[in-house]
């Protein structure tokens, strides 16, 4: 009997060990079980968990302190300090020496992500996932991001400046990637069954166009065409205006232009569609991606020194998105952040000048209806001619499935994205041709490079002169006293209502003509108001001499400028607290309205009268703890929808673009008669905003109530509502954070919202002798989930806490002069 045991044991350990040579969605059983679950694509795993090349060799910590590179083609060693955050402070002798040090770093903490990444704006994540991949690919490949990233390439090599820096980036990757085995590969590569491929040019122009499209590729174009199909231009005009009533723009409303705008030709007349465009559209950016970014002058600060401040929002994964450095070499001595795969520093300050970004929001991407002579689509109209069009060829190779092959056609606008062959439920006739600025080559890169080794503001507006896209706010202070702001990228000049939806396609007229010129753009220096400030608002009220759309905030940027209006002896404690305030504004203004109507119900049960009280006590603070919030959030979900069904039952046939919230108080304040408020499903009643403003409450009393009786709880906090989490990039769970305790709100400064906020904070102040900053990010420096520097600062990040950025003038300072400063 023991002998049998034995056996079976030896036998069972046997099979065991053969089946994890092979992938799990390979083995026939495991393999449909699996099906369609991340489980399907994991690798072998007897690699993977082999104590002597498997995940155990990725456990240990990367506790370096200094480090010396001498990579062959270096023209001398280069000396790294590690703070004790792991951020690397890099002190070369040249130029060139600096660059290939930073590729080295970044990559030797970050290789992974810049590799999926780059994968995910090439269109080719299937070849490492496998097909569930392959929409996205065919997203990204269709709306030309490797066609993009091509052009992009080939115009940085024209630049001898630009083709160095680059180039000494990529050798120093290489380098990197040179010194692993399969043994020390990130984790990831292990897990996912592949290895890291020779680093090139192109990748730093993939990384950048992969932002692109998060910042710059969120248009309503389709959906307003089929709005202004169905609804007549006054509603049109009432709930889409160009400009919203209450102002508080980027620019000052004080501020006199002085010029006017430039000539060009208009479409002879306006491109109506006459069918709704029932197109099943690509997932578009999130509209949480946003940013606030502001600078006060030494008129209002305690200190008399200028003070910046910059938190961008976006997508908040692990590894996190930006990697902090300090780059040191003759000419440069720069501090701040970057994305990992591009050379430079995108955010930060140096010696003379600190300067941040927030999206500008503006719309730089027209879709063209283009007729096609026939179905090979080889020549289509345009004035009346047929002309020959370009086919571009994408292979698409999948992990453990055949390859996918399929043709994108071009126009002069750009690729045809959307055809009768995109979907099942694509018409033969509505075929839609992209023209995006993001497709056009540029240099994007100089302006960093300039601003890392700015001294003033001219050297500031001379580097931003090199931005084209995506459109950015550029905020900046110097050890001057200087302020200022700038709205730079290169828009298109346009009339009427251009670019707000579907143009013509068959006609040069409707072409994009010019750009505003750089100097033209939004921008003011040294205002009398003593700040200057961004939030993704309008950049400028209706006095602007040229016309512009796009999608843009309207609570974060009015909270903002009340408190730096009424705020004076400001300190960088002041700044903090104002970057992780939690104030709803939206709340307050829709709350004006409501609560009264409520109040006035006399047949409310118990619950419901217990929400409403909490609201009436509510100071409109989204902290995490608190329950008002989710009381009125959902209240919001509901009344929204039920003011909105109209356009809902729409969408049923063709995306729609709905009215945003500020539209929706106004019409709350201004018309609570609106025929909007009657409800579509009570046919036999008409209800204005009393009765829906009742209905929805009631709901949201019901969904709270429910909540607290299935989880047996007497409150339903704004952290269990929202259920804030940061996912690891490729959403593994074991590497991903959930349930982050932080407070906030899309709409709010401190914007937080279930998966987006800010990934990024810093404060600078520019003192006489230099810079004084203080920064945080969700996460840490390292790539290495087995690293406590993976996630070793979010906690403070998420409790509104900052680190002194340890600023060096060279590379005399060791370790022993590190002292964690945190500000609380």
């Amino acid at each position: 009997m023991l002998k049998f045991k034995l056996f079976i044991s030896l036998l069972l350990t046997g099979i065991l060990f053969c089946l994890l040579q092979f992938p799990i969605g390979s083995i026939p059983f495991l393999g449909s079980l699996t099906q369609n679950t991340p489980l399907a694509n994991l690798p072998a795993l007897g690699a993977f968990i082999s104590p002597f090349h498997g995940f155990w060799q990725n456990g240990q910590e990367d506790t370096k302190v200094v480090e010396t590179l001498n990579i062959i083609g270096n023209d001398f060693p280069v000396k790294i300090t590690y703070d004790e955050r792991m951020v690397p402070h890099i002190f070369a002798e040249t130029e060139h020496d600096l660059y290939v040090a930073q590729g080295y770093v970044c990559a030797s903490h970050r290789l992974w992500q810049m590799d999926f990444i780059r994968r995910a704006a090439a269109g080719k994540l299937s070849e490492v996932v496998g097909k569930r991949a392959l929409k996205v690919d065919q997203a990204n490949r269709r709306l030309g991001l490797l066609y993009a990233a091509e052009k992009a390439v080939e115009e940085v090599k024209k630049d001898p400046l630009a083709n160095k820096v680059v180039s000494a980036y990529v050798e120093g990757v290489n380098a990197y990637i040179k010194t692993l085995s399969p043994d020390n590969y990130p984790i990831e590569f292990k897990l996912m069954g592949y290895a890291p491929e020779k680093w090139e040019h192109i990748n730093a122009a993939l990384l950048m166009k992969y932002m692109t499209k998060s910042l710059a590729a969120r248009e309503s174009d389709v959906e307003m065409t089929n709005v202004k199909a169905l609804f007549s231009p006054q509603i049109i005009q009432q709930l889409f205006p160009h400009f919203p009533s209450q102002e508080a723009p980027i620019i000052p409303t004080s501020k006199n232009w002085d010029f006017r705008d430039v000539d060009h030709t208009s479409p002879s007349e306006t491109f109506d569609v006459d069918e709704l465009l029932n197109i099943p559209l690509f997932e578009k950016p999130s509209p949480f991606n946003g940013s606030n970014n502001w600078a006060v002058s030494g008129t209002k600060t305690k200190n008399g020194n200028p003070i910046l401040c910059n938190d961008p929002h976006l997508e908040l994964n692990l590894p996190s998105i930006w990697y902090e450095v300090q780059l040191h070499a003759p000419g440069i001595n720069c501090y701040g952040v970057t994305l990992p795969g591009a050379p430079g520093i995108i955010i930060g300050f140096n010696e003379n000048i600190s300067w941040g970004v927030t999206n500008a929001g503006r719309d730089v991407m027209d879709w063209y209806r283009v007729e096609f002579k026939d179905e090979k689509k080889d020549l289509y109209l345009v004035d009346g001619q047929w002309e020959p069009t370009t086919k571009r060829k994408e292979t698409y190779y999948i992990k453990d499935a055949k390859d996918v092959t399929e043709t994108i056609t071009y126009t002069h606008h750009g690729p045809v994205v959307y055809t009768d062959t995109s979907s099942k439920k694509a018409k033969a006739h509505q075929h839609l041709a992209l023209k995006w600025k993001g497709h056009e080559p540029s240099n994007d890169l100089l302006t960093f490079y300039y601003l890392n080794r700015a001294k003033n503001h001219s050297d500031y507006l001379q580097a931003l002169d090199y931005y084209e896209c995506p459109g950015q706010n550029f905020v900046f202070i110097d050890r001057a006293g200087d302020i200022a702001i700038c709205q730079q990228g290169k828009f298109p000049i346009r009339s009427g209502e251009e670019g707000r939806t579907v143009r013509d396609g068959t006609t040069r007229a409707d072409d994009w003509k010019a750009y505003i010129p750089s100097t033209h753009n939004p921008r003011v220096h040294n205002p009398m108001e003593g700040y200057v400030s961004s939030a993704n608002q309008h950049p400028t009220n209706a006095d602007y001499p040229y016309i512009y759309n796009g999608r843009f905030e309207h609570y974060r940027n009015r909270r903002l400028n009340q408190e730096l209006e009424r705020m004076t002896n400001i300190t960088v404690a002041d700044m903090k607290k104002l970057q992780t305030d939690n104030f709803g504004l939206h709340a307050k203004e829709a709350l004006a309205v409501l609560l009264p109507i409520l109040k006035q119900q006399n047949n409310l049960d118990r619950t419901a009268k217990d929400l409403l009280t909490s609201l009436e006590k509510w100071d409109y603070m989204y902290d995490a703890d608190q329950e008002a919030p989710t009381i009125f959030e959902l209240w919001w979900y509901y009344l929204y929808k039920m003011t909105w069904d109209e356009f809902a039952q729409a969408d049923d046939q063709a995306p729609m673009l709905y009215p945003n919230k500020f539209e929706t108080v106004e019409l709350m304040q201004q018309e609570p008669q609106s025929a909007f408020f009657d409800r579509i499903v009570t046919s036999n009643t008409q209800e204005t905003l009393s009765e829906i403003a009742t209905q929805s409450f009631e709901k949201a009393a019901a969904s709270i109530q429910k909540y607290k009786q299935d989880h047996n709880t007497s409150t339903y906090d704004w952290l269990s509502f929202r259920k804030t989490q940061i996912n690891h990039l490729a959403r593994i769970p074991a590497f991903s954070r959930n349930d982050v305790s932080i407070g906030g709100n899309r709409g709010i400064l401190n914007a937080m919202s279930g998966t987006h906020g800010p990934s990024w904070r810093m404060i600078v102040e520019m003192t006489p002798n230099g810079p004084e900053a203080w920064g945080n990010n969700p996460g840490g420096q390292l790539g290495n989930p087995g690293s406590e520097n993976y996630d070793a600062q979010l906690k403070s990040w998420a409790n509104g806490n900052y680190y002194k950025l340890h600023f060096l003038a060279n590379a005399d300072t060791t370790h022993r002069n590190w002292q964690q400063q945190v500000l609380k």
